[in-house]
């Protein structure tokens, strides 16, 4: 497998994801890092100072391709996941494809969804990796504000964003879930 959790020398009980961008998004990673720090408690969030381009030189995104060139690209980094931050599109129009370790992350057209900055994307975006991490298989097929919304319409990121919330009925389903596979702690930072 060449999409591997490159998580030398960090303790089991840590999880430190890495914020990546590409050289053609003006997005403030630095910052971006520092607020997130502030609101998990568990988490850790670091990022690469230098934009890192991929090997893959489509006009969209090719998850595979650009996963696999990402991981070679990042191995001196610790982290448990990556978010790789760029403006180039999906050909399938979704904001992102994911694994537990990577996330591809389309801002393209980001102005036609909403007038809010990219950065309140990434920290949209970030709360819904962690939540499908803990429970992967439901979404609400209705766009109701909801962290587990599917976007149908991609208009729809920015009332979720502005609403910012998990519903009660997913809060609570998310609370049942015995985690026994190392994700305590993003349970423990996202239903805090």
């Amino acid at each position: 497998n060449n999409i591997s959790n490159h998580a030398q020398n960090l303790r089991s009980d840590e999880m430190k994801i890495l914020l990546v961008k590409d050289d053609n998004i003006d997005i403030d990673l630095a910052k971006s890092v520092t607020i997130l720090n502030r609101i998990c408690r568990t988490i850790k969030f670091d990022f690469s100072p230098e934009p890192i381009k991929t090997d893959a030189n489509e006009s969209t995104i090719n998850f595979l391709k650009e996963a696999i060139s990402l991981t070679e690209k990042l191995q001196e980094f610790q982290r448990n996941s990556v978010i790789y931050i760029t403006e180039k599109p999906y050909a399938d129009n979704f904001f992102y494809h994911a694994t537990r370790e990577i996330m591809i992350l389309s801002f393209s057209r980001w102005s036609d969804y909403t007038n809010l900055p990219i950065e309140n994307g990434l920290f949209f975006f970030v709360a819904r990796m962690l939540t499908l991490n803990i429970e992967g298989k439901f979404r609400h097929k209705q766009s109701i504000g909801c962290v587990y919304d599917f976007l149908r319409y991609k208009t729809d990121v920015d009332a979720a964003m502005k609403m910012g919330y998990i519903c009660e009925q997913c809060l609570e389903r998310i609370k049942k879930i015995d985690n026994k596979s190392g994700l305590e702690n993003i349970q423990v930072d996202v239903i805090e």
